[in-house]
């Protein structure tokens, strides 16, 4: 600002509005899309079809003009809570666990192989 003064020239702020009021002087604004808010329902239909999709994430991605990390971001959110009670739990607690599970599974698969 000083150095406007010193060789005689106008204001920094006089000098702005010299520019601006010239005919050459083009502004160039740049307008952006509205960021698109999606519903719930929306995001987790999003993140279905991610998991089923057949080309790369950042190609899904692009195809509903959203970033792979923002569905990553939501599969996080949807994904359910992890288990933080193990730490609690003793280590032959946990293994007796995994066995009931196991037996689970194995009883589950069986009954979906009958239906």
């Amino acid at each position: 600002m000083f150095l406007y003064r010193k060789f005689g020239e106008p204001s920094y702020d006089l000098m702005k509005i010299w520019i601006r009021s010239d005919e050459r002087y083009k502004r160039k604004r740049k307008y952006r899309k509205p960021i698109k808010r999606y519903s719930e329902e929306e995001k987790k239909e999003i993140v279905v079809q991610s998991a089923l999709r057949e080309d790369s994430l950042a190609e899904f991605a692009s195809n509903y003009n959203l970033n792979r990390a923002t569905i990553n971001l939501w599969k996080r959110e949807f994904m359910a809570e992890p288990i933080t009670n193990t730490t609690k739990m003793t280590k032959q607690e946990l293994i007796n666990n995994i066995k009931d599970l196991r037996k689970e599974h194995i009883k589950l698969e069986m009954e979906n192989k009958i239906s």
